[in-house]
């Protein structure tokens, strides 16, 4: 796990914590598994899934937090493992 994905991960659970949300809470709001929440939280979503299906449980669950995922990319784009601009294409693409 890189220390990048736990600083990640790590703000999503603060914010799902600040919402006062659990794990099955989000997993219902979601219908993304809470071990795969769990996962992102704890840093460690790349290695129960592939990086596409990580990429898009990260986005549903940031949206569903309130996070600003475009910030987080910026922020962090190291984590994701393709160049920003990529980033952008996949978790945008319907944005003019």
């Amino acid at each position: 796990m890189s220390a990048e994905l736990k600083s990640v991960g790590e703000l999503f659970k603060a914010k799902r914590q600040e919402l006062n949300v659990s794990l099955k809470e989000a997993e219902n709001a979601t219908s993304i598994r809470s071990s795969y929440l769990e996962a992102i939280e704890e840093g460690e979503i790349d290695q129960y899934i592939s990086g596409v299906y990580a990429l898009g449980f990260m986005k549903q669950y940031a949206q569903f937090l309130g996070v600003d995922i475009e910030h987080m990319i910026r922020q962090n784009p190291q984590v994701f493992h393709m160049p920003v601009e990529t980033l952008f294409l996949i978790f945008f693409h319907n944005i003019k």
